[in-house]
């Protein structure tokens, strides 16, 4: 009896204990259960969301691919135009040419020359109305907002500061045109033109700094041959009322290309025509009416019987257009102002070479000068035809190669395209 009453007991206190430890097991069981069940609950919510943000991207990608079946068929239309429409069609005349390279010394929009732009006119120079003339007739103008600048009757355009990016930019894209287009038969040089205010000594303006600019050209240039021009030059080897040089002034400078290029011409062998009343780029800031600037072309057999064909003026073939010495822009004489392509042929050349020079506008009174050295000269003037052209107009082979810019287009090489 004694024995069975412990027994109980035993059996009773086990009990107790059984009983507490399936209370535990079921408290401690239904926290994790509701945690899991809240988890499963927040994840299906967020799948949810996530297949609703699906669906609202899938009707984005709808719309989206709406416009690119649109943008693609607007991009079939326009590559179904000719190699016409890829060339630059700007307006002839050098003054387009010209406000747009020496918008050679002007932003075309992008951001680095819009900072260019914009360093320009807190650089220091004292910054005046758009338009400030010279009623003193003294021939001397402070800097305005268009970087325009009269000293001692001589107009500049300040085209300061140095754009180094531009500069190295340039440089690869010649390195570029070389690569993709030209061969190893070819001979291949390179010069840049100083701009003229890089002899103006007399102000205290800020100057671009062309010794760096061929510095960094130089550098970075190694298949090529620097020809060095800037010694040549002198502020009256410029017009006055102009930023381009003067073709009677440069004999020197094609006989420096000469050297290079296995030729020498005799400044005796031209002819020099003059007209009294050059109307240069700045001759609107110029208030002295009698203050007239004596323009002058040189000419001479080679020049005369040279045959001209111009991509975009199939009409006039002469190597001088001397109807445009009443224009308002009378460099425009030159080969007829701005054009993508031209070519210069001339049947009794003393030789049968052929050159090709990458160009601006400083370019078209050069060219004339060398016609008596090749039977064949070929211009393209990229900032108005695309690059990707080249190959639908000519064939490299043996020609010379010249790379000839201003420092204006080099400062700004977004221009080439």
């Amino acid at each position: 009896m004694k024995y069975n009453k412990r027994l109980m007991l035993i059996i009773g206190i086990s009990a107790v204990m059984l009983l507490g430890s399936i209370l535990a097991f079921t408290s401690c069981s239904k926290k994790p259960s509701e945690d899991t069940n809240t988890s499963i609950n927040d994840n299906l919510n967020d799948n949810n969301s996530s297949n609703g943000e699906q669906n609202n991207n899938s009707e984005k990608d709808k719309d989206n691919n709406n416009e690119d079946d649109k943008s693609t068929e607007d991009k079939k239309d326009e590559n179904d135009g000719s190699k016409d429409d890829n060339v630059n069609s700007e307006n002839n005349s050098q003054d387009k040419e010209n406000s747009n390279t020496d918008k050679d010394n002007i932003s075309s929009g992008n951001k680095d020359n819009n900072q260019s732009s914009n360093n320009n006119n807190n650089s220091g120079n004292t910054t005046s109305p758009d338009k400030c003339e010279d009623n003193t007739g003294t021939g001397n103008m402070e800097i305005n907002k268009e970087g325009i600048y009269a000293i001692n009757n001589h107009y500049f355009k300040s085209i300061y500061p140095l754009d180094e990016k531009s500069v190295l930019k340039a440089a690869n894209y010649m390195k570029s045109l070389q690569e993709t287009y030209l061969t190893e038969n070819n001979k291949v040089f390179y010069a840049v033109i100083p701009d003229k205010t890089y002899y103006d000594k007399s102000s205290s303006y800020d100057k671009l700094d062309y010794d760096k600019m061929a510095s960094i050209l130089n550098e970075n240039i190694k298949n090529m041959e620097y020809i060095k021009l800037k010694d040549l030059l002198s502020l009256d080897d410029y017009y006055r009322t102009d930023n381009h040089w003067r073709q009677e002034k440069i004999i020197d400078v094609a006989n420096r290309i000469g050297e290079k290029l296995s030729f020498k011409i005799n400044a005796n062998n031209f002819e020099k025509k003059s007209y009294s009343g050059l109307k240069g780029m700045y001759s609107k800031y110029v208030t002295n009416a009698k203050d007239k600037e004596e323009f002058q072309y040189l000419t001479n057999d080679h020049i005369t019987n040279a045959t001209v064909d111009n991509y975009q003026n199939k009409k006039f073939t002469s190597v001088y257009d001397t109807n445009r010495l009443n224009t308002d822009i009378s460099y425009d004489v030159f080969l007829s102002g701005a054009t993508p392509f031209l070519t210069i042929t001339n049947s009794s050349a003393n030789s049968d070479k052929e050159l090709v020079i990458f160009r601006d506008s400083y370019t078209s009174s050069l060219a004339p000068l060398l016609i008596s050295e090749y039977s064949k000269i070929t211009l393209i003037d990229t900032r108005y035809m695309a690059s990707t052209l080249i190959k639908d107009f000519i064939e490299f082979n043996n020609q010379d190669v010249l790379f000839l810019y201003s420092s204006a287009v080099i400062n700004n090489s977004t221009m080439l395209k």
